[in-house]
């Protein structure tokens, strides 16, 4: 059966981003390469080893664990030298420039990938133009869906057992607010990831653009509010509920999120898998906007495909 990620090198995945080098920028970029952290692990040791508060750090993306990756992280420059100085076993910091603006979400692209799918009885044409734009298995990992769902349902003594938390002074929220806030807003967009998974599912072929729910979500197609009411019901929540006023800071608005994606500047290579005797690997490499699931080409190319990481 073919297979992926035997190796984390099998799995490469290189950010694409514009920025402008500026000499006195207020913020140091550095390429951020790792092989084998979590994006959320590299960045707690990043901060570790330089003595900096982790959400100092800034970042344009999550990336895979189990792959070599390429992305870029800001800090400000008054702490830049420190980032110079560190070592850490598997991960790389190379300075990219300065700019006065700090990495966020917005600012990536997209990412280039090289993947390498193996253990193949024998070689195909491939092609591949648009796929369903899913949310991917390691969206919803270890804990992070039930905890999603736990922090928008607001049973927030529920969260804290989830994330193995002590509560003081019968007040969970406290005990909350010691968690950086980007890892607990993963949380809560895993929740509404799976959400629109479930109805994007069910809807025709034909349809282009699905929100993600949010307490100012507007629908304005029919079927997609017929299909997200019935679930919220089932899920014992409404919009509001991704109002968290307890938590300001993590109440989604909601988005819009395009039901396909166009995979560009697409090539394969085949050739003899090295570590499978008689077999073929298939090199692949291509580009895909931001927010986009490599993992989604790859089994859309080879239906059944294992993933070796999970």
């Amino acid at each position: 059966m073919t297979s992926f990620k035997e190796r984390p090198e099998d799995f490469e995945v290189t950010e694409v981003m514009d920025f402008e080098k500026q000499k006195n920028g207020e913020y140091m970029y550095f390429l951020l390469t790792k092989r084998e952290w979590g994006s959320f692990e590299a960045f707690k040791e990043i901060a570790r080893k330089a003595k900096i508060k982790p959400n100092l750090i800034g970042y344009a993306g999550l990336k895979d664990k189990y792959a070599v990756t390429h992305q870029y992280i800001s800090v400000p420059k008054t702490f830049g030298k420190r980032l110079h100085e560190i070592r850490i076993k598997d991960i790389e910091l190379e300075w990219a420039g300065n700019n006065d603006e700090r990495i966020t979400l917005g600012t990536l692209k997209g990412n280039r990938f090289k993947i390498v799918v193996r253990d193949a009885d024998e070689k195909k044409e491939l092609a591949v133009d648009r796929v369903k734009n899913y949310f991917d298995t390691q969206r919803f990992g270890s804990k992070a869906l039930v905890t999603g769902r736990a922090l928008t349902q607001h049973d927030f003594n529920r969260v804290c057992k989830l994330m193995g938390l002590k509560i003081k002074d019968n007040d969970p929220i406290k005990a909350l607010r010691r968690i950086e806030r980007r890892v607990m807003r993963f949380y809560t967009s895993s929740y509404q990831s799976w959400m629109w998974n479930s109805v994007v599912e069910q809807l025709p072929d034909d349809v282009k653009k699905v929100p993600i729910l949010g307490y100012l979500t507007e629908f304005n197609d029919k079927n997609v509010e017929k299909l997200y009411k019935k679930l919220m019901k089932e899920e014992k929540i409404d919009l509001d509920s991704f109002l968290l006023k307890p938590f300001p800071e993590l109440s989604s608005e909601g988005s819009e999120r395009n039901v396909y994606f166009n995979v560009n500047d697409f090539s394969y290579q085949w050739e003899w898998d090295e570590l499978h005797g008689g077999k073929y690997k298939c090199i692949l490499n291509f580009f895909l906007p931001k927010g986009c699931y490599a993992t989604l080409v790859v089994k859309q190319l080879f239906p059944g495909v294992k993933d070796k990481s999970l």
